[in-house]
């Protein structure tokens, strides 16, 4: 794997703009009560990653005992990977990341989706943090899921 580019986008303001548009005023607002955690998270990311220590990182089945993994799976999926999701710009942008457009994983393939360094299952609260993400091929994105 090759170095990408850190995104220029804010954690609190993807995860913000990921859950704008909640209709289910309970769930909205379960999910606004974690947005400091979600900030939290994303910061100690940053911080172990610039240190070679993302192994430090503990897992998760929840965030702050208040949103589940599930949820946060959901929210990725339906409102950031999602063609029309309020943050799929975002989404498209960290896409385009890889220099030339080429899988940094496998360093041929064409970059098509986004993968998790940490796995959203496992670390729900990085679910949608952009320094989380990258460009992948789904050939890449493929033989992960094959081999975790």
């Amino acid at each position: 794997m090759w170095c990408v580019g850190r995104p220029q986008f804010d954690a609190t303001e993807t995860y913000a703009l990921c859950i704008s548009r909640v209709q289910n005023e309970r769930l909205k607002r379960r999910l606004e009560d974690i947005s400091e955690d979600i900030a939290e998270a994303a910061a100690e990311y940053a911080q172990l990653a610039g240190n070679n220590e993302l192994h430090l990182i503990p897992q998760a089945n929840d965030v702050a005992g208040i949103v589940t993994k599930d949820e946060m799976v959901a929210i990725y999926e339906g409102r950031m990977a999602k063609m029309r999701g309020p943050a799929r710009r975002v989404y498209d942008a960290l896409r385009s990341l890889p220099e030339y457009g080429i899988c940094p994983f496998c360093d041929h393939g064409v970059v098509s989706t986004l993968d998790h360094i940490l796995p959203k299952a496992l670390f729900p609260a990085l679910a949608v943090a952009p320094d989380n993400l990258v460009g992948s091929c789904k050939e890449s994105y493929a033989r992960k899921l094959v081999t975790a």
